[in-house]
C-alpha cells in the first residue's frame, strides 16, 4: 500500500516554532506601536492643557489651582479648581489638574489623571503677594496675582538632587505606563511602588524630574522612568500677560 505524504513531528514541531516566532514578532511591533501612539496622545493632550492653563491667567489674572486628587470623577466638584472663597488662595498647591474648570482631559492614555501643581502666588487671587524674591510692585490690575518680576517657586531639575534647575510656575505630570504616583479616576490616594526620580515627581514637594525615558527590565525598579512633563515658564506667561496687556 502506497503510504499517504504528510509532516512528520520534526517538521510540524519545526512550523509551529516558526509560526509563534512570527506571531512574537508581530505582538512585539504592534505593542511597541501602541505604546508610541499612547505617548503621542499623551503629549498633545498636555501640551493643549498647558495653553489653556496659561489662557486662564490671561482671562483671570492669575493660574488655576488643583484640583482635589481624592475625589471620584463621578463626585458634583471632581475637576474643579479649589480655592478659598475668604481668601482667593488653592486649597491645595498639589494635586491633579483642574480638567472641568479648564475644559481638557481629565486623564493620560494610561487612563490615570494628570498630577498638577502650581506656585502659590501666581495661583492666589490676590495681588498683595508677588513672590518672595520680587522687588517690583504689585500689578496696576488688582486681578492679576502676580508682578513683571515675579518668580516660579517650581524646579525642573535633571535628575534627582541636581542643582541649578529649570524655574516653573505650573507642572503637569503623567506617570506613563508603570502608574507610579498616579491618581486614579475613582480618587484616593497616589498608586504605590514609587522609587528614583518617579519618586520625586509624586512627593507633594516643588522639585520635578524631567529627562528621556529609561526602560529598565523591572517597570518598578529604582531606575525606571516614564514620566512625560509639561510645565508653565514664568518668563513666557509673564511675556503672553505684558504682550495682552494685563502687566506693563
Amino acid at each position: 500500500m502506497k503510504k499517504q505524504p504528510g509532516f512528520t513531528l520534526i517538521e510540524l514541531s519545526i512550523v509551529l516554532l516558526v509560526t509563534g516566532l512570527l506571531l512574537s514578532g508581530m505582538l512585539g511591533a504592534y505593542q511597541s506601536q501602541t505604546e508610541a501612539s499612547r505617548i503621542r496622545e499623551t503629549r498633545q493632550a498636555m501640551r493643549e492643557a498647558r495653553e489653556a492653563i496659561i489662557g486662564f491667567a490671561l482671562s483671570r489674572g492669575h493660574l488655576p489651582c488643583p484640583a482635589n486628587p481624592a475625589l471620584a470623577n463621578s463626585a458634583a466638584a471632581a475637576g474643579q479648581e479649589v480655592r478659598s472663597g475668604a481668601t482667593g488662595s488653592c486649597t491645595y498647591l498639589d494635586g491633579v489638574l483642574p480638567w472641568a474648570t479648564l475644559g481638557v482631559k481629565e486623564s493620560d492614555a494610561w487612563g490615570k489623571r494628570y498630577s498638577y501643581r502650581v506656585t502659590d502666588y501666581f495661583a492666589d487671587a490676590s495681588n498683595a503677594s508677588i513672590g518672595p524674591s520680587a522687588t517690583c510692585t504689585p500689578a496696576v490690575d488688582p486681578a492679576v496675582s502676580f508682578a513683571i518680576c515675579s518668580v516660579g517657586d517650581i524646579t525642573i531639575l535633571p535628575q534627582a538632587g541636581a542643582l541649578g534647575g529649570i524655574p516653573s510656575v505650573a507642572v503637569i505630570v503623567s506617570h506613563g505606563k508603570n502608574l507610579r504616583g498616579a491618581y486614579g479616576p475613582q480618587g484616593g490616594a497616589r498608586l504605590r511602588g514609587l522609587a528614583g526620580d518617579e519618586q520625586e515627581n509624586a512627593d507633594g514637594d516643588a522639585s520635578f524630574v524631567d529627562h528621556p525615558f529609561a526602560h529598565d527590565a523591572n517597570p518598578l525598579a529604582a531606575a525606571y522612568y516614564d514620566d512625560l512633563m509639561e510645565w508653565v515658564s514664568p518668563s513666557i506667561l509673564i511675556g503672553k500677560m505684558a504682550t495682552a496687556g494685563r502687566l506693563p
